[in-house]
């Protein structure tokens, strides 16, 4: 299954670089589309490139400010019905509720896997992730 995974970012090189960028390396995702301003690009490419990486990033600059816009114009920028994973620049981990205790998801890409084809089942179009790391918001089973 081909998942596109899109990183929108601003003015935070240095803690993609040691917080999401390190966890997408780590579950083996081979490449990202990464989201920044266009005045920010040579920054970005700077510290990116201090320390080889194993994923590769697809530069996409925009000329335009606010989540909200950003979020829609990576949506706009892919074909329908694309798999594609949204993730916010400054993620450490993906927790998931184990016997009531919070224990990092060992296999992002085959849990992305699965809600995409969890999804397609139900005849959804969207999911994502609870945003809280309190077990008492999360549920095991769906």
């Amino acid at each position: 299954m081909e998942i596109r995974y899109a990183v929108p970012s601003y003015q935070r090189p240095k803690l993609l670089r040691s917080t999401t960028i390190k966890l997408l390396e780590a579950a083996g995702i081979e490449e990202i589309d990464l989201y920044i301003n266009e005045d920010e690009l040579e920054e970005y490419q700077n510290i990116l490139t201090q320390i080889p990486l194993s994923i590769l990033i697809n530069y996409k600059t925009i000329n335009f400010n606010g989540i909200g816009k950003i979020r829609n114009h990576i949506r706009n920028s892919y074909p329908h019905g694309t798999n594609l994973i949204m993730i916010d620049d400054d993620i450490e981990d993906i927790l998931i509720q184990d016997n009531g205790k919070l224990v990092g998801l060992e296999n992002i890409i085959e849990f992305n896997e699965s809600m995409f084809t969890k999804a397609e089942e139900i005849g959804a179009y969207l999911w994502s992730v609870q945003l809280h790391n309190n077990p008492y918001f999360l549920k095991e089973e769906f």
